[in-house]
């Protein structure tokens, strides 16, 4: 009978059958802010403490995370990329509320890991809207997160997640009302008219400011509740209609519209020793 010999493995994973398995279970994600590395706890490649946070989930389906590495600048750079679909298409207001800044994302993989994507630096928000190919399919949009890190994404424990985040459905932003009781003042046909307004109130991201609209395109902006506006031509109809806007970019109904008209030949000439007015026309006030 020949000699048996033994040898070690000493490459490779011994793992059971099905002990294992792919794709990803959930995701969440909430806005990116910079934090000191003072705040954040690690240990080795695990996050152990972190400011408290509410997450959103957004109902992802078709979940994929890729992470690559790459020499930059003489040190490692690491992609992190996730991309998942939203199935539906009444989330158009809440997705496209995700452009307007950088995000984090958390996701859950089938055997019950937590990694964190984008936590020094963010991930760049793309979002593409797409249609199903089938009856069966729902309309929805197709969402890109791509961060650039210094680590690997961190992985989390189950209890340290549940302790600091807060799981919340994504709340339907609110837009800012409608300026109401616009008028104009300070007008005699001319060049020149004031508008004024009473304000409106702020959606989510709070009351920013007003844009102004002449003859149905956007003018100017301002933060108060008046402007001045110059420039008019002669023998030319006028309308003006205001809305407000927040700081995430969203703005609210229009408010009531004025119309005006401009006379011809308002111009006038003023002496240059003292102001003296030498001729005035259009001098009828319009009501």
């Amino acid at each position: 009978m020949a000699d048996v010999i033994i040898t070690t493995i000493t490459k490779g994973i011994l793992q059971s059958c099905k002990d294992q398995q792919g794709g990803i279970n959930k995701l969440y994600v909430f806005p990116y802010v910079k934090y000191s590395k003072s705040q954040i706890g690690l240990d080795d490649q695990v996050l152990i403490s972190f400011p408290d946070k509410v997450v959103y989930d957004f109902q992802a389906v078709g979940i994929s995370f890729t992470e690559s590495t790459s020499l930059s600048n003489g040190g490692v750079e690491w992609s992190q990329n996730v991309s998942f679909t939203i199935p539906r298409t009444n989330e158009s207001s809440e997705i496209y509320r995700l452009m307007r800044q950088d995000y984090c994302a958390i996701y859950v993989d089938r055997n019950g890991n937590y990694r964190i994507i984008g936590l020094y630096n963010g991930a760049e928000v793309s979002i593409n809207a797409q249609s199903g190919t089938n009856r069966n399919e729902l309309n929805g949009y197709k969402v890109s997160l791509k961060a650039k890190e210094d680590n690997q994404a961190y992985y989390i424990s189950e209890s340290t997640f549940n302790s600091i985040f807060t799981v919340s459905a994504p709340a339907k932003p609110t837009i800012p009302s409608a300026p109401s009781s616009l008028v104009y003042s300070n007008f005699t046909g001319g060049a020149t008219i004031d508008l004024s307004w009473d304000a409106a109130t702020g959606g989510t991201g709070g009351l920013a400011g007003y844009y102004v609209y002449i003859n149905n395109s956007y003018s100017s902006s301002t933060t108060g509740t008046s402007v001045n506006i110059s420039g008019l031509e002669g023998s030319t109809d006028y309308s003006f209609y205001v809305r407000a806007y927040d700081n995430d970019g969203s703005y609210g109904p229009k408010s009531n519209t004025v119309n005006v008209t401009t006379l011809d030949g308002y111009s006038f000439r003023v002496e240059s020793d003292g102001g003296i007015v030498e001729s005035l026309e259009c001098i009828t006030q319009f009501t």
